[in-house]
């Protein structure tokens, strides 16, 4: 069996100074990075857009791209694991599954729904601040597609059950029990409770609390619905072969009968920097360690947010990129780096990992990195750097 290994964390404040972000006590070697990276052209977008709100609220933009006979359609729903109160850990994600599950109108799973329909690439996934549903279908199954949404929207509570709730709830505690059954499983809960004070929307993981999830009853997840997934909280996408007539003509047939639901009270941003660097080894039993790297960043829409992208990825992304040349190329004691990089509405984080470390090459990995670090915060990116790094990145 494979011998235990340190799996380390390191947890910094901010990188500033090129990057713009104001950094209490940052780590040292980090803190000051000289160049400012030039504005990143922005692609021009030909296709026609339009854009219109329904009276209950509902958001829905249409870009149309008649190429091919298909339509991607998106429902964000502005609501994720930031919402959540002490004892509601885990509900935003249990409701991604509830809502796939089948409405009052058409009680059967959507990806059933969505398959005989002929459509591909269908999901939903949830994070700290939204809950995104998406499909990509055939033009001709347009209207039925926003019939099941619509349905969804407006009609999931009196589909729910405790026999639903008590299933999907097993659905989600599974998916748990396997990722914490990873090396790595773990991380992002550690990472957030170091990272963010008690009381940050951000503080705690998606995936939830088995207790909280376990005590969830069918009025708690109708009074969960009825609060959260309105169309005033909610932005319908359509991408490709449909026009914006057309568009508005059928969201107004199948959504436009929605109630609106009561207005909500929206959090502030809160990027909250760190008073001083975190460090923590994990010890899991696995062949080969991993250090992980996050530093908090500013949140979504910040004119620096494209400085940390940029960072990330000439810091780890793929083979010309600082980390993996110098600890898996010229060194050898590492099998792979990556970066990290997630946008928050109440705060952001980029990072970068580095995988495949023996644990006697642990205690090097980190002084490398660190000198890694230090050289690119004393001098900045290369002009090739930059360069490469924006248009790998709008590409």
């Amino acid at each position: 069996m494979a011998a235990p290994f340190p799996f380390i964390a390191l947890i910094a404040a901010s990188l500033g100074g090129w990057v713009a972000a104001p950094t209490p006590q940052p780590r040292a070697g980090v803190a000051k990075l000289p160049v400012k990276a030039p504005a990143v052209p922005q692609r021009a977008i030909t296709d026609p857009i339009t854009r219109f709100t329904l009276a209950n609220g509902l958001t829905v933009v249409v870009q149309t791209n008649r190429r091919v006979p298909l339509i991607t359609a998106t429902l964000v729903y502005n609501v994720g694991s930031k919402d959540e109160k002490p004892g509601q850990h885990g509900y935003a994600h249990l409701f991604e599954h509830l809502m796939l599950d089948g409405s009052e109108h058409w009680n059967r799973h959507s990806f059933d729904s969505l398959r005989d329909l002929g459509a591909s690439d269908y999901n939903a996934v949830t994070n700290q601040d939204e809950t995104r549903f998406y499909e990509t279908f055939p033009s001709a199954a347009l209207e039925r597609v926003l019939f099941l949404e619509a349905d969804r929207m407006g009609h999931i509570g009196g589909a729910l059950t405790a026999d639903r709730v008590r299933r999907e709830v097993g659905v989600v505690l599974n998916e748990k029990r396997q990722r914490a059954a990873r090396p790595d499983g773990t991380t992002d809960a550690i990472s957030f409770a170091d990272l963010y004070p008690a009381d940050h929307p951000y503080r705690h993981s998606t995936i939830g609390e088995e207790a909280d999830l376990n005590a969830v009853t069918v009025e708690a997840a109708r009074q969960w619905f009825d609060r959260f997934y309105g169309p005033s909280n909610a932005t319908l996408i359509l991408a490709g072969d449909v026009t914006g007539d057309d568009a508005r003509r059928l969201v107004e047939k199948y959504f436009g009968g929605l109630a609106p639901r009561l207005p909500l009270d929206r959090l502030l941003t809160r990027s909250v920097p760190l008073s001083g660097p975190v460090r923590r080894e994990i010890h899991r039993v696995a062949p080969r360690g991993r250090i992980d790297a996050t530093y908090i960043a500013p949140p979504q829409g910040s004119p620096d947010i494209a400085s940390f992208d940029l960072t990330a990825h000439i810091m780890a992304a793929g083979a010309r990129s600082r980390l993996n040349r110098q600890l898996v190329e010229q060194l050898g004691i590492a099998t792979g780096v990556f970066p990290t990089f997630e946008e928050g509405r109440l705060s952001s984080r980029m990072g970068f990992v580095v995988d495949g470390i023996p644990a006697e090459q642990m205690a090097r990995a980190e002084a490398e990195i660190d000198a890694v670090i230090a050289e690119y915060a004393a001098n900045g990116p290369t002009p090739a750097e930059l360069a490469a790094a924006q248009a790998a990145r709008i590409q």
